[in-house]
C-alpha cells in the first residue's frame, strides 16, 4: 500500500524522459521530411502543411519509440545525464498539447515551450539551473540541457 507522501511525490520516470527525447528528435526529423515531401507535392503551401503534419507525426512516433526503448522505463530519471535533461525539457513538446499547438501554429509551439521551460518551476529551475541556464533554455529550448547546471554555475 502506498503512503500519502508517495502519492504526492512527483517522480520523473525514465520512460518520460525517453519519450521526451525521442519525440524531440522525431519532431525535428518529421518536420524536415514533411517539408520536403510537401514542397514536392504542393510547392510552398504544401511545404507549410508538410512541416506541421510531419512534426506532429514524427513527434508522436518518436515519443512512443523513446518510451518503449529506454532501459528500466519505471526507474527514476538521472538528471546528471544530458539526454535525460533534454528529454525532460522537451516532454511538453511531444505530448498532446504540443501536437495540438503544431496544428494551430506550426513552429510557435517550440518557442512558447522554450520560454515556459525557462521560467517555470517545473522546467529548468527544477533541474537546478540558475538564471543563466534558465535564460539559455528560453533561448535554445531543450538543447540547453547539453550543459549541466554545475557547468553553467562554474562559468558565471
Amino acid at each position: 500500500m502506498l503512503t500519502f507522501s508517495l502519492l504526492c511525490e512527483d517522480v520523473v520516470l525514465r520512460k518520460d524522459v525517453g519519450g521526451g527525447l525521442g519525440g524531440f528528435i522525431g519532431r525535428g526529423l518529421g518536420a524536415g521530411i514533411g517539408a520536403g515531401t510537401g514542397f514536392l507535392v504542393g510547392g510552398p503551401i504544401g511545404a507549410g502543411i508538410g512541416i506541421s503534419g510531419g512534426s506532429i507525426l514524427g513527434g508522436q512516433l518518436g515519443r512512443l519509440i523513446g518510451k518503449n526503448t529506454i532501459d528500466d522505463p519505471e526507474g527514476a530519471a538521472d538528471f546528471s545525464k544530458a539526454s535525460h535533461r533534454i528529454g525532460y525539457m522537451a516532454k511538453p513538446l511531444t505530448g498532446g498539447w504540443g501536437a495540438a499547438g503544431d496544428v494551430i501554429a506550426p513552429g510557435l509551439t517550440s518557442s512558447v515551450n522554450s520560454i515556459y521551460q525557462g521560467v517555470s518551476d517545473d522546467g529548468a529551475k527544477r533541474l537546478g539551473y540558475r538564471l543563466p541556464g534558465r535564460l539559455g533554455t528560453a533561448l535554445f529550448g531543450p538543447l540547453a540541457g547539453l550543459a549541466s547546471p554545475d557547468d553553467i554555475a562554474k562559468n558565471k
